[in-house]
């Protein structure tokens, strides 16, 4: 495409609906959020401290950001320490980084570690069993046993596979199944997304904030509190945040042959995420639309074909593959695997999480076509009873209970602790300081929607098609998702990246325009 003046106006609408997004969820967050009838992990004083905290983290990290970045405080650094902010040794202080925090996460996640419940409770069976047979007839005798979950839920096949093969691994070296084993995994997740943010923020921002964006992940407590917690949402973060950096590195180099290359290996790191996380598909289609608005229509359409190339072709091979291995045949999923209505239609309900009585109302339909027309049915009667108002209500009370929570949910799933210490009294839901975890993480999560609404007004005041665009269009894209789908704070944990990113970009902004009021004074001064 790449008619400038078509794509400017275009960029533009979307940095406005953007913000205007954002803006009326952050004012609808304080206004209405952190309520204890809603939600019990809050009381009546939760709401006072949490914008309490937030206030001082904003001004807090803000001067900081603001020192960090300046002129002055670089010259500072390079003369007393002799660091120069150069590729290499930012290069070196983030393995550095990643390796120190690599220990520091394996201690945190033995002290924090918790028995699966919930899906991942079954996704351990399995891969237990499969661990020391080397075979996943216990999905087979499930069935027979009328329990089809894995049959309704084939999302979590590709996950499956990877925890199974670990299993299958340290059972072959050890002699027996390493509960720890799928862990490591996830810490190796985690970190390696850490790495690939910071090389992420040196490729838009610089080495410097490259450094700071690589200390703020550090410091963000999710990265920590979800190392026991092997499910989709952390192990589908590097696989997300390395595609766009894939992405990012592609349109900034100049040779051809490189930039079909990453993003050829970008769409098969899209396609692998997509297989572990479904909403990880929202990526890709902003991508094919950010190719198609920056380039003109001939090199557009040969950089969507190469990309939409790597995504097939991985995905060719991944079914050929899971084909030779699946126990579960055409037969049976045509008759108990739920529809996409399913969560369509739980979206439709109270604060759009999931809701047991809609589940079994969609298991007692005998095939898989008349489950979707009777969700149809209901999705229909629900929005007709909510009418507009009521459906307007619906959705702002959905998105501020799955965008105010800054523990992402992670209090819910670590109820079976194996460990008695501190730290689970403050993470885990009955602890007797889980209130201090709750209002500090919803008060930092108040900060970087604060961040992002900066970044999206940036976005509507200069509109440019350029990588941050890919990262703003991925981040609406699931606020939009999420509104339909059904949701909770964990969803949004695969995107945690971006979000540090757009804060980044945020306090960048922020700080140019506090810039620009210092810089007439200063030039009166020298006048005068």
């Amino acid at each position: 495409m790449n008619s400038n003046r078509i794509t400017k106006v275009l960029t533009g609408i979307f940095g406005g609906v953007f913000t205007v997004c954002f803006v009326f969820l952050f004012v609808n967050i304080i206004i209405i959020g952190f309520d204890g009838n809603v939600d019990r992990r809050f009381d009546s004083f939760s709401k006072m401290f949490i914008l309490l905290i937030f206030a001082v983290l904003t001004v807090g990290i803000c001067a900081l950001y603001f020192h960090y970045t300046s002129d002055k405080s670089c010259k500072k650094i390079k003369a007393k320490s002799r660091f120069e902010f150069n590729d290499k040794n930012t290069k070196n202080v983030i393995f550095i980084g990643c390796g120190i925090l690599l220990i520091v996460e394996i201690i945190f996640a033995l002290l924090t570690d918790f028995e699966p419940v919930a899906d991942l409770h079954n996704i351990k069976r399995y891969a237990m069993y499969f661990s020391t047979h080397g075979n996943f007839n216990l999905i087979e005798q499930d069935y027979a046993n009328d329990y089809q979950y894995l049959v309704r839920y084939p999302n979590n096949m590709a996950l499956l596979l990877i925890v199974s093969l670990v299993g299958r691994l340290n059972y072959l070296i050890f002699g027996h199944y390493v509960d720890f084993a799928p862990v490591v995994v996830n810490i190796l997740a985690i970190n390696i997304s850490i790495m690939l943010t910071a090389f992420t923020a040196k490729r838009l921002f610089g080495n410097k904030k490259a450094l700071f964006v690589l200390a703020f992940c550090a410091l963000f407590l999710p990265y920590l509190t979800y190392l026991p917690y092997y499910y989709s949402d952390s192990m589908s973060m590097p696989f997300l945040i390395g595609a766009v950096y894939l992405i990012v590195s592609a349109l900034r180099v100049d040779n051809r042959k490189s930039m079909y290359a990453k993003l050829c290996a970008a769409g098969a790191l899209i396609f692998l995420g997509y297989k572990v996380k479904g909403s990880l598909i929202i990526l890709f289609a902003v991508g094919l639309l950010l190719l198609f608005l920056k380039f003109r229509l001939k090199k557009a359409i040969c950089l969507i074909l190469v990309f939409t190339a790597g995504f097939g072709v991985i995905g060719f091979a991944y079914n050929t593959a899971v084909d030779t291995v699946n126990p579960i045949t055409k037969q049976q999923y045509e008759k108990y695997e739920y529809p996409v209505t399913h969560w369509l239609m739980m979206g439709l309900k109270g604060l759009g999480k999931y809701d047991e009585h809609d589940d079994y109302y969609t298991r007692s339909f005998p095939s898989k076509k008349e489950k979707q027309d009777a969700n149809i049915k209901v999705i229909k009667e629900r929005i007709k009873d909510y009418k507009f108002s009521g459906l307007y209500e619906h959705m702002i009370e959905k998105a501020v209970w799955t965008w105010q929570d800054g523990t992402y949910y992670i209090s819910y799933h670590n109820r079976k602790p194996k460990n008695d210490n501190i730290l689970m009294d403050f993470l885990h839901i009955d602890g007797k300081y889980n209130k201090a975890f709750q209002n500090y993480s919803s008060a930092l999560q108040l900060f970087i929607l604060l961040m992002i609404c900066i970044s999206a007004l940036k976005t509507l005041i200069k509109p440019k098609v350029d990588e941050m665009l890919l990262i703003k269009g991925v981040v609406f894209a699931a606020f939009l998702f999420f509104l339909l789908w059904e949701t909770r704070s964990r969803y949004l944990f695969d995107m945690t990246p971006l979000f540090i990113l757009l804060t980044v970009d945020g306090m960048d902004t922020a700080k140019a325009f506090l810039d620009s009021f210092r810089k007439p004074k200063q030039q009166t001064e020298k006048q005068a």
